[in-house]
This record gives structure tokens, sequence and C-alpha cells, in this order.
């Protein structure tokens, strides 16, 4: 059984509504109980970090920018960085950086959810592929991996507002 087939079986046996679809149109249902809760939807990144050494997933909404003074202040932290990218595939099997799906708990690793998102109706993500995207309401994300909810990014600027 595939990664991502494994992660719906997941989602299907906890009883969590979900839509999973490409990443261009997101019309394909699978197991979608409730329609109205994923009306409006976020779209996330999910990001690894490694905080005085541990492994976390920041999951942020996108365009927006981890800010490493943030998570310092709000986990009490000397060290934010990046996990090493050689690491990934023994952190996150199945996995390309940028296709880790937020329930960081399917890996035994927590999960911080940027404030920014904590009262979003649901979030997109794509997951184990880029070619897949799966929506679940936030809620059941909470429910499901248990994040921290800190503050731990800003809007991402563009270049017209730098100049």
């Amino acid at each position: 059984m595939s990664p991502l087939s494994t992660l719906l079986r997941y989602l299907r046996l906890c009883g969590v509504p979900f839509h999973a679809g490409s990443t261009e149109n997101t019309a394909l249902r699978t197991s979608v109980e409730e329609d109205a809760e994923l009306a409006t939807i976020d779209r996330v990144v999910v990001t690894p970090l490694s905080l005085d050494g541990r492994t976390w997933l920041a999951v942020t909404g996108e365009g927006r920018v981890i800010q490493p003074h943030l998570v310092q202040r709000s986990f009490g932290v000397c060290s934010v960085s990046g996990v090493h990218e050689e690491n990934l595939p023994l952190l996150f099997p199945g996995c390309a950086a940028d296709t880790i799906p937020p329930l960081g708990n399917l890996f035994g690793v927590p999960i911080i959810l940027d404030e920014y998102l904590s009262d979003a109706q649901a979030l997109s993500f794509p997951a184990y592929t880029s070619d897949v995207c799966v929506s679940i309401r936030t809620a059941d994300l909470r429910k499901l991996a248990k994040p921290v909810v800190a503050q731990i990014s800003s809007p991402a600027r563009t270049a017209a507002a730098m100049s």
C-alpha cells in the first residue's frame, strides 16, 4: 500500500471527512461527509524544523514566512534551524521536503500550528506527492495531531513592498 493510500485509510478509520484530488483541481472527492465544513480552505506549507536539536513540523499558511525569533520566543529555545535534507527520508519516509503531511503523529514528530491558521475552517496540503492535495478540517487536524499553537510566522514580503 502506498503512503498516500495509508494516509487516506488512516483518515477514514478516524472518521475524518476529507477531500483528495489533484493539486490542479481538488474536484476528486473521497470520503466526504460534510462538504460545507471544507468550503473555505487555507493552503498550508509544512516545514521540518530543529528546535534545540529536536525535530518538529511547523504548519504555516502559504505566503507566510517562519520567523526564527518568534519560534525562539514561543518555545524558549536557543536554536532554530531547518532539518538537513539528507535526514528527511529517515524522518518522513515516502515524502519529499514539500510533500510532508501536517500529521506529525504519523511520524512521531510534534506539530506547531501557526497561530495565523488557528481560526481557519479547513487546511489543504500536498501529501506524499506534489500531484495530490488533501483537505481536512482544522478541528480534525487539532484532534489528530494535537499541535502546539504559536505565533511563528509573518506575511511574506513582495518585491514591491521591499523597494
